[in-house]
This record gives C-alpha cells, structure tokens and sequence, in this order.
C-alpha cells in the first residue's frame, strides 16, 4: 500500500533535483540535492501546519526565513 505515495515522493524529488541542476541562477556551491530535499520540508510543513492550527502569519513567516537561508549575500 505504501509503494504509490513512496512512488509519488520519489518522482516529486527527482523532478525538482532535474529542475535545480538545470537552473543557471543557482548559487554557488548550492546541493541541487539538498535544496531539493529543503523545499520539499518546508512544503509538507507547510501542508502539515495549518491544520495544527499555525496562523497565516507565522507560515509566512517561516518563508521568509527560508529565502534568507538560500539567498545569496553581497
């Protein structure tokens, strides 16, 4: 039973890894890989959340965090 949700995880990651190694304005020295794997934590954490009752507010919150990690300094 759990074969096609695995199934479905496993190609969801491996289009997005597909798609970063594509992607000409990745930063430096960014896992394609890992950034994969980080997007997809903060999405199902997202999903998960609001149902726990996390405010708009505090998810938004939470992204913002999430593009400074992965936003390039100057």
């Amino acid at each position: 039973m759990r074969q096609a949700p695995d199934r479905r995880f496993n190609a969801g990651r491996a289009a997005l890894v597909e798609r970063l190694t594509r992607a000409a304005d990745l930063p430096e020295g960014i896992d394609p890989v890992a950034l994969a794997r980080f997007v997809m934590v903060l999405s199902e954490g997202h999903a998960v959340h609001p149902a726990a009752g996390a405010s708009e507010e505090c998810l938004q919150a939470s992204v913002d965090i999430a593009l400074r990690a992965v936003t390039p300094r100057s």
